[in-house]
């Protein structure tokens, strides 16, 4: 991208390059490539609360966490400063940022992975770079399956308010992706527990699938709640996490829980609200498949009509992403139909590797690299 662009101008040019990917309009990969601008440092906004592990450097993604950190003050003090404070960081952090390919000005709410555990529970813990949601005691089955949306309350506005402050601050010179508020399963896993929940689908299934109702419901409920806030000055575009941009409404698959599990249950507790949000945002989902122990439920996965792809991470101690191994994994997906979003696929020659035996149009490059140089070769090789 041009560094004297404006954000919006920024924003409008990567929307319509990932308009051209989402339409096979042309043989490039899309790419998502950030870098540091030179001399950045976050030391003018950082505050004695702020933990090291996200002002010590630019990152790809540990500062978003900050909002998160900031609202667990806010509860315990009913103080907005911290908030406020952690905005100013992410501004900062937009401004000595740069983007080529089709990277872009972006900001995902860093409330936590599931964060609609911590509005029935009103638990979340902040730790380094990751907000855990312990709930202190199991939820009962029957207890989740109760829950309305006025119980989401203190919480819930916490949340909300947080995230009109950041769309009032931060929105103007940057696209706002929907918060990740979890869908039923995972919500469940962490609310009755990962071992009680194996069990549940054994010995009482039918519990589940009421908790089930009752969570997605909720999810519904706070996903056009959250959308509300985001969608009218969203610069006519929407994202989520995994950073993919789209003109039209997208969203993001995704089942952690579901490593624990058969394909058979995959199918019965899950299935349904992955076709709805396929049937939401047709062409427009990505599911985020986290290693190897979702692998048996992808044929599941890649027959939902409306699918454009899967985010595949290999997890830890398995061969990187551009690996070979992975070759004909990314060719299976790309046989079904679908799209590959690759993860850490920052090695320039692996990269070049696999559009030699796959073609490159079907896979979406997020890569974090150190400077304009390294962004741009990186950006002509998803080209060429």
């Amino acid at each position: 991208m041009n560094p004297c662009m404006e954000p919006s101008q920024t924003i409008a040019a990567a929307c319509a390059r990932w308009e051209r990917w989402w339409s096979d309009s042309d043989d490039a990969a899309i790419s998502y490539i950030i870098h540091p601008r030179p001399g950045f440092t976050f030391a003018p906004v950082v505050r004695p609360w702020m933990a090291p592990a996200i002002t010590g450097s630019w990152s790809n993604w540990q500062h978003e966490l900050v909002l998160g950190q900031a609202l667990e003050l806010v509860a315990r003090d009913g103080d907005w400063s911290p908030v406020e404070e952690a905005i100013e960081l992410i501004v900062h952090y937009h401004a000595g940022t740069a983007y080529a390919g089709g990277g872009y000005p972006f900001y995902f709410p860093g409330f936590g992975s599931g964060f609609l555990a911590a509005c029935i529970s009103g638990q979340s813990h902040f730790k380094d770079t990751t907000i855990w949601f312990e709930t202190g005691r199991p939820w009962s089955l029957a207890e989740i399956a109760a829950l309305r949306w006025d119980d989401l309350r203190p919480w819930r506005d916490l949340c909300l308010e947080a995230l009109r402050r950041v769309v009032a601050r931060v929105q103007p010179h940057a696209v706002i992706a929907m918060p990740e508020i979890g869908l039923p399963l995972d919500v469940l896993s962490a609310l009755h527990g990962n071992d009680a929940l194996c069990m549940a689908l054994i010995d009482d299934p039918e519990a589940v699938e009421a908790a089930e109702a009752a969570l997605w419901d909720l999810h519904q409920r706070m996903t056009a709640a959250c959308a509300a806030i985001i969608a009218p000055g969203n610069h006519g575009c929407s994202t989520v996490a995994m950073r993919f941009l789209s003109a039209r409404p997208c969203d993001l698959g995704s089942c952690d829980f579901a490593a624990m599990i058969s394909p058979r249950q995959f199918a019965r507790f899950h299935l349904a609200q992955l076709r709805a949000q396929c049937s939401s945002a047709p062409g427009r989902v990505i599911f985020h498949l986290d290693g190897p122990g979702l692998l048996p439920h992808l044929d599941h996965i890649l027959a939902v009509p409306g699918l454009a792809g899967i985010q595949w991470v290999q997890g830890a101690g398995k061969p990187p992403s551009l690996d070979p191994t992975w070759f004909p994994l990314y060719r299976r997906i790309i046989d079904a139909g679908k799209r590959v979003q690759l993860c850490q696929a920052d090695d320039p020659e692996g990269l070049a590797a696999l559009f030699r035996v796959l073609p490159r149009r079907h896979f979406f490059v997020p890569v974090t690299v150190r400077d304009a140089a390294e962004a741009q070769s990186f950006a002509r090789l998803c080209q060429d």
